[in-house]
């Protein structure tokens, strides 16, 4: 697991590889997602993204949500 922390003001968010979803999990796909959070995940996944992408993200979230991208990914928004 890969973690990858960036800030939206004070608060974190973490983007997490993952290996597996679980069986009752729901997971979007990047080409569902705005244009501000794709480039906070592409940010993300590579090191670090602005504080205003990351904003951008944890509206677009909810706590745990899997994204997959390049891979499978959580967000973690707490």
């Amino acid at each position: 697991m890969v973690t990858m922390p960036t800030m939206a003001g004070d608060r974190p968010i973490d983007v997490r590889r993952i290996d597996t979803i679980p069986e009752d999990g729901v997971v979007t796909h990047f080409d569902e997602l705005t244009e501000d959070v794709q480039s906070w995940l592409v940010a993300a996944t590579n090191g670090g993204a602005s504080a205003e992408e990351a904003a951008a993200a944890t509206e677009s979230f909810d706590d745990g949500a899997f994204v997959v991208y390049t891979g499978y990914y959580q967000v973690r928004t707490t």
